[in-house]
């Protein structure tokens, strides 16, 4: 018998795109996380008043309607719910 070499060859269709991903926050996660460990209610309007953020801005947060995350915004977030970065962002 010969000794013989296989090489394995991957195929990869050009022709379909790779699947999107996109990166999305949790905070609806982490305001019920934070309402559990404060045992209180915590709304957006609150959280709107409590980071001097506009409530317009907090919802539009809350709701994932956001293209460009604003890194200011973002780090009051995640202070006020005494969170990560890495906690307030899903990657899908």
């Amino acid at each position: 018998m010969n000794d013989q070499e296989y090489i394995e060859v991957a195929y990869i269709n050009l022709n379909q795109p790779e699947p999107k991903k996109y990166i999305s926050l949790r905070l609806d996660e982490v305001r019920k996380k934070r309402e559990i460990q404060l045992g209180e209610k915590i709304t957006w309007q609150r959280v709107s008043k409590d980071t001097g953020l506009a409530y317009t801005t907090v919802l539009r947060y809350a709701k994932n309607h956001v293209d460009r995350y604003d890194s200011k915004t973002m780090g009051t977030l995640s202070q006020y719910f005494d969170v990560t970065l890495e906690e307030l962002l899903k990657h899908e």
